[in-house]
């Protein structure tokens, strides 16, 4: 009788562990999900094909990203734009006058 009881509560014990296992481990899955779910919203946010970032085949969000959270680089990054496109201008300008010289 008694190796019956040492049987039967040694089956038991078995099952609450594979139970306990299958909780612990389906938490750890929810865990892991959640995780998953942040970092792909983060990269969805960075990513997003709307804005078009330095090439023209590669769209990006990631100006409007960070300009839509600091004001300063809200008005930061269009002026950069503008003064690059100046910069530009002005060097075009500078070696076509030195051309005819050369």
């Amino acid at each position: 009788m008694q190796q019956w009881y040492f049987a039967i509560s040694a089956q038991i014990d078995q099952v609450d562990k594979r139970i306990h296992m299958q909780k612990t481990n389906e938490a750890i899955v929810e865990k892991e999900v959640e995780k998953s779910n942040m970092d792909a919203s983060v990269v969805h946010k960075l990513i997003i094909p709307k804005a078009v970032m330095f090439d023209p085949l590669q769209q990006s969000m990631l100006i409007g990203y960070f300009t839509g959270r600091d004001i300063f680089l809200n008005k930061l990054i269009p002026l950069l734009s503008v003064y690059l496109d100046r910069c530009r201008a002005c060097r075009a300008l500078v070696q076509a006058h030195e051309k005819p010289n050369a």
